[in-house]
């Protein structure tokens, strides 16, 4: 009769590769950023409200249709990543959130920065989901559960910083800059 499983050793897996370790950072910095713009116009409606003189309410459209378009597009991403590959359309997402900054930070209107907003979230949807996958694909499994955690603490604190900078930069500023800051991250 054989022992518990528990008690049986389990081979170490070797240490990841350089390579291994900038593709988790990279993916790191991928979610990182998505929470970022997630979150980075939360403090800015008011700001918004009065530069394009609508009410709060109206402003509010650049934090719904993003939380919207991002939760819909999620649908989307993972037969995409498996077909195309997780790593190249995160890469492509990063990409095209950049370009999505930029047109937010141009926006002459609110409608455009909706648009805009709206392309960032499309995009962005795809890095935390489609990083997981790669995770899981590519990482040895003694060593998922750290790696996890390491490409979860991006997203953690995405969240906190992107409020956070969303009202640094609409206070000191102006929120334009949030989103060219947007842009520097993404690219």
């Amino acid at each position: 009769m054989l022992p518990p499983r528990s008690v049986l050793p389990m081979p170490a897996s070797p240490a990841p590769t350089p390579a291994l370790r900038r593709s988790i950072l990279l993916l790191s910095f991928a979610t990182f950023s998505s929470m970022v713009a997630q979150r980075i116009c939360d403090a800015m409606l008011p700001a918004l409200s009065s530069e394009f003189t609508v009410s709060l309410a109206q402003a509010a459209q650049v934090v719904s249709y993003f939380a919207v378009a991002y939760g819909a597009a999620q649908l989307v991403y993972g037969p995409l990543g498996d077909r195309v590959g997780k790593f190249p359309v995160v890469v492509f997402a990063t990409l095209a959130c950049a370009v999505g900054c930029v047109l937010s930070a141009l926006a002459p209107d609110l409608r455009t920065l909706v648009i805009g907003r709206v392309l960032v979230a499309l995009a962005a949807a795809a890095m935390i989901p489609l990083s997981l996958a790669w995770v899981g694909h590519a990482v040895a499994y003694d060593r998922r559960q750290e790696t996890l955690a390491r490409l979860g603490l991006g997203s953690t604190l995405g969240v906190v910083v992107g409020q956070l900078c969303g009202g640094f930069f609409t206070d000191w500023v102006g929120w334009r800059w949030a989103f060219w800051f947007m842009t520097s991250l993404f690219g």
